[in-house]
């Protein structure tokens, strides 16, 4: 029986999506708190097919997503890889099946896509 590892995220966008050919990048802060302390852990996200269409086609219309609350659900690999200085690191990397932009500073409405690129209100 296969196994997999899936996700849910709950946090801000860093920076815009970047549009690439056939797929979306971004990366998503996710704030929690731990011994009082407020820890976050990022996670590079890559969305494909409709789902990317979407993020691609608000990034053209120039809405500034930066920052926004988003919900990722999707897959978790942990990848390593050695930074500049030598040291082992791992990148918590996520293939999205569903992404949800909850709002931003702006006070955007929620929108969601489904994987099958209908758009619905958000069930969260």
């Amino acid at each position: 029986m296969p196994s997999m590892a899936s996700v849910t995220l709950i946090g801000h966008l860093g920076a815009d999506p970047e549009v690439l050919e056939n797929r979306v990048k971004c990366r998503v802060a996710v704030n929690t708190r731990r011994a009082g302390n407020k820890v976050t852990t990022w996670y590079d996200v890559t969305v494909w097919g409709k789902q990317a269409e979407f993020f691609a086609e608000r990034v053209a219309h120039g809405e500034a997503l930066r920052g926004a609350l988003v919900c990722v659900q999707g897959e978790i690999e942990a990848r390593p890889w050695t930074g500049k200085d030598g040291a082992q690191r791992v990148s918590l990397d996520v293939n999205a099946n569903r992404v949800m932009v909850m709002g931003s500073e702006a006070g955007q409405e929620p929108v969601a896509a489904s994987s099958n690129g209908t758009w619905s209100e958000p069930p969260f």
